[in-house]
């Protein structure tokens, strides 16, 4: 199930904010169940990470999603990624960052978020962040 908006309704905006973006690898942050990761496959994105913290949905995604070429998955923390340094050209996280950021202490958590994300991207790659947050949190990172 796909949390904020389906692929369809951002793909006007995030397709051609991804295509402006070094070619390379793009990572989905947080993936959950959704099938963003496909559809960017099958949008053209020929090279998509899909990660979550959660064992069990991974697990569903990739049943849902198995034999996709151009497709893999993984078990991450988003704080704590294990990818290498500018490992990817663009991540996209769609409430990930929403997720994280509840409760006390919220602030650091984003910080440890974004700190990654600038870790995994190449020089010049994208963040699409797609949040509820205030953009006053969201800017910062």
């Amino acid at each position: 199930a796909d949390w904020l908006l389906p692929y369809t309704s951002i793909s006007t905006v995030l397709r051609p904010w991804l295509l402006a973006a070094p070619s390379g690898p793009i990572l989905e942050l947080g993936c959950g169940t959704s099938s963003l990761a496909r559809e960017l496959v099958a949008d053209g994105f020929s090279e998509v990470t899909a990660c979550d913290y959660s064992v069990v949905a991974i697990e569903r995604a990739k049943s849902h999603h198995d034999g996709v070429a151009g497709l893999t998955f993984a078990v991450e923390d988003a704080r704590r990624l294990s990818f290498g340094d500018s490992s990817f050209a663009s991540v996209v996280d769609k409430g990930t960052l929403d997720a994280i950021c509840t409760g006390e202490g919220y602030d650091y958590e984003a910080k440890l978020v974004g700190s990654e994300v600038a870790r995994v991207l190449v020089p010049g790659g994208r963040w699409a962040c797609l949040s509820l947050m205030p953009p006053s949190v969201v800017r910062p990172l």
